[in-house]
Protein backbone atom coordinates (compact mmCIF):
# COMPACT_ATOMS: atom_id res chain seq x y z
CA UNK A 1 0.00 0.00 0.00
CA UNK A 2 2.40 2.65 -1.25
CA UNK A 3 0.87 5.93 -2.43
CA UNK A 4 1.83 7.02 -5.93
CA UNK A 5 4.28 9.89 -6.34
CA UNK A 6 1.62 12.18 -7.81
CA UNK A 7 -0.59 11.60 -4.75
CA UNK A 8 2.29 12.53 -2.43
CA UNK A 9 3.25 15.64 -4.41
CA UNK A 10 -0.36 16.77 -4.76
CA UNK A 11 -1.12 16.47 -1.06
CA UNK A 12 1.93 17.40 1.02
CA UNK A 13 5.11 19.41 0.80
CA UNK A 14 7.89 16.91 1.36
CA UNK A 15 11.51 17.81 2.11
CA UNK A 16 14.33 15.33 1.54
CA UNK A 17 14.56 14.41 5.22
CA UNK A 18 10.90 13.40 5.12
CA UNK A 19 11.44 11.48 1.87
CA UNK A 20 14.35 9.65 3.50
CA UNK A 21 12.19 8.79 6.53
CA UNK A 22 9.49 7.35 4.25
CA UNK A 23 12.07 5.46 2.20
CA UNK A 24 13.66 3.89 5.29
CA UNK A 25 10.25 2.92 6.72
CA UNK A 26 9.22 1.27 3.45
CA UNK A 27 6.41 3.76 2.85
CA UNK A 28 7.85 4.68 -0.55
CA UNK A 29 10.06 2.85 -3.00
CA UNK A 30 13.29 3.94 -4.63
CA UNK A 31 11.23 4.69 -7.73
CA UNK A 32 9.11 7.21 -5.81
CA UNK A 33 12.26 8.96 -4.56
CA UNK A 34 13.53 9.30 -8.13
CA UNK A 35 10.15 10.57 -9.31
CA UNK A 36 10.12 13.23 -6.57
CA UNK A 37 13.57 14.32 -7.77
CA UNK A 38 12.24 14.48 -11.35
CA UNK A 39 9.30 16.62 -10.18
CA UNK A 40 11.72 18.99 -8.43
CA UNK A 41 13.83 19.23 -11.60
CA UNK A 42 10.69 19.95 -13.63
CA UNK A 43 9.83 22.70 -11.13
CA UNK A 44 13.21 24.34 -11.76
CA UNK A 45 15.67 22.79 -9.33
CA UNK A 46 19.31 22.89 -10.41
CA UNK A 47 20.58 20.72 -7.55
CA UNK A 48 23.15 18.32 -9.01
CA UNK A 49 22.33 15.57 -6.50
CA UNK A 50 18.64 15.80 -7.47
CA UNK A 51 19.72 15.50 -11.10
CA UNK A 52 21.76 12.39 -10.25
CA UNK A 53 18.85 10.92 -8.28
CA UNK A 54 16.38 11.66 -11.07
CA UNK A 55 18.55 9.65 -13.48
CA UNK A 56 18.68 6.51 -11.33
CA UNK A 57 17.17 3.48 -12.97
CA UNK A 58 16.82 -0.13 -11.89
CA UNK A 59 20.57 -0.71 -12.25
CA UNK A 60 21.35 2.25 -9.97
CA UNK A 61 18.59 1.58 -7.40
CA UNK A 62 21.25 0.72 -4.80
CA UNK A 63 22.45 4.39 -4.96
CA UNK A 64 19.06 5.95 -4.25
CA UNK A 65 19.17 5.91 -0.45
CA UNK A 66 22.68 7.37 -0.44
CA UNK A 67 21.62 10.22 -2.77
CA UNK A 68 18.52 10.94 -0.69
CA UNK A 69 20.74 10.97 2.42
CA UNK A 70 22.96 13.56 0.71
CA UNK A 71 19.92 15.71 -0.07
CA UNK A 72 18.55 15.25 3.45
CA UNK A 73 21.74 16.54 5.11
CA UNK A 74 20.42 20.07 4.64
CA UNK A 75 17.14 19.38 6.48
CA UNK A 76 16.37 19.29 10.14
CA UNK A 77 13.97 16.54 11.14
CA UNK A 78 11.34 16.62 13.85
CA UNK A 79 10.60 12.91 14.21
CA UNK A 80 7.07 13.34 15.57
CA UNK A 81 6.13 15.85 12.86
CA UNK A 82 7.48 13.62 10.09
CA UNK A 83 5.72 10.58 11.52
CA UNK A 84 2.47 12.58 11.75
CA UNK A 85 2.81 13.79 8.16
CA UNK A 86 3.32 10.27 6.84
CA UNK A 87 0.45 8.98 9.00
CA UNK A 88 -1.81 11.69 7.55
CA UNK A 89 -0.70 10.85 4.02
CA UNK A 90 -1.30 7.10 4.42
CA UNK A 91 -4.71 7.57 6.07
CA UNK A 92 -5.69 10.09 3.38
CA UNK A 93 -4.64 7.63 0.66
CA UNK A 94 -6.88 4.93 2.14
CA UNK A 95 -9.73 7.43 2.44
CA UNK A 96 -9.46 8.56 -1.16
CA UNK A 97 -9.19 4.96 -2.39
CA UNK A 98 -11.70 3.39 0.00
CA UNK A 99 -14.20 2.51 -2.74
CA UNK A 100 -11.63 0.35 -4.54
CA UNK A 101 -10.30 -1.39 -1.42
CA UNK A 102 -11.81 -4.63 -0.12
CA UNK A 103 -11.71 -3.47 3.49
CA UNK A 104 -10.51 0.09 4.06
CA UNK A 105 -10.90 -0.18 7.84
CA UNK A 106 -8.58 -3.20 7.84
CA UNK A 107 -6.06 -1.12 5.84
CA UNK A 108 -6.33 1.54 8.53
CA UNK A 109 -5.66 -1.11 11.14
CA UNK A 110 -2.52 -2.12 9.20
CA UNK A 111 -1.42 1.54 9.26
CA UNK A 112 -2.18 1.70 12.97
CA UNK A 113 0.14 -1.27 13.55
CA UNK A 114 2.87 0.07 11.22
CA UNK A 115 2.88 3.43 13.03
CA UNK A 116 2.99 1.81 16.49
CA UNK A 117 -0.67 2.35 17.44
CA UNK A 118 -1.01 6.14 17.30
CA UNK A 119 -3.86 7.44 19.43
CA UNK A 120 -4.95 9.72 16.58
CA UNK A 121 -6.38 6.88 14.48
CA UNK A 122 -7.27 4.42 17.22
CA UNK A 123 -10.83 5.77 17.20
CA UNK A 124 -11.63 4.55 13.70
CA UNK A 125 -9.05 1.95 12.60
CA UNK A 126 -10.33 -1.62 12.33
CA UNK A 127 -13.71 -3.05 11.42
CA UNK A 128 -16.57 -1.53 13.41
CA UNK A 129 -14.48 -0.34 16.30
CA UNK A 130 -14.73 3.07 17.85
CA UNK A 131 -12.55 4.13 20.72
CA UNK A 132 -13.88 7.10 22.61
CA UNK A 133 -10.80 7.93 24.72
CA UNK A 134 -12.35 6.85 27.99
CA UNK A 135 -10.47 3.61 28.06
CA UNK A 136 -12.97 1.33 26.42
CA UNK A 137 -13.53 0.06 22.92
CA UNK A 138 -17.11 0.48 21.76
CA UNK A 139 -18.47 -1.39 18.79
CA UNK A 140 -20.11 1.06 16.44
CA UNK A 141 -21.39 1.27 12.93
CA UNK A 142 -19.45 2.42 9.90
CA UNK A 143 -21.13 5.84 9.99
CA UNK A 144 -19.50 6.75 13.29
CA UNK A 145 -16.15 5.47 12.05
CA UNK A 146 -16.48 7.59 8.89
CA UNK A 147 -17.31 10.64 11.00
CA UNK A 148 -14.23 10.09 13.17
CA UNK A 149 -12.09 9.40 10.08
CA UNK A 150 -13.28 12.62 8.44
CA UNK A 151 -12.65 14.54 11.65
CA UNK A 152 -9.08 13.23 11.78
CA UNK A 153 -8.39 14.21 8.15
CA UNK A 154 -9.91 17.66 8.63
CA UNK A 155 -7.74 18.33 11.69
CA UNK A 156 -4.54 16.97 10.15
CA UNK A 157 -5.07 18.79 6.86
CA UNK A 158 -4.36 22.09 8.59
CA UNK A 159 -0.92 20.79 9.63
CA UNK A 160 0.22 18.92 6.55
CA UNK A 161 -1.86 19.66 3.44
CA UNK A 162 0.13 21.15 0.57
CA UNK A 163 -2.47 23.70 -0.56
CA UNK A 164 -3.25 24.82 2.99
CA UNK A 165 0.44 25.38 3.75
CA UNK A 166 1.07 27.22 0.46
CA UNK A 167 -1.92 29.53 1.09
CA UNK A 168 -0.71 30.21 4.64
CA UNK A 169 2.81 31.03 3.42
CA UNK A 170 1.41 33.32 0.74
CA UNK A 171 -0.66 35.23 3.32
CA UNK A 172 2.31 35.38 5.69
CA UNK A 173 4.46 36.95 2.97
CA UNK A 174 1.76 39.47 2.12
CA UNK A 175 1.10 38.00 -1.32
CA UNK A 176 -2.33 37.32 -2.75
Amino acid sequence: MIPKTKFIIDNVLMNWGEVLWGLRKGLISWITATEIAKANIAAGSNNIVEWDLSCCGKDEAHNVEYLVEELAKETEIDEEYVKGKWLYLMVLWVYENRESLDSPFDKLEDIEIAFDYPRDIKAFAGEYRCYHYVGQVILCDGFEQMRLWNEFLKNEKMKYDRQFILRAETKENGLK
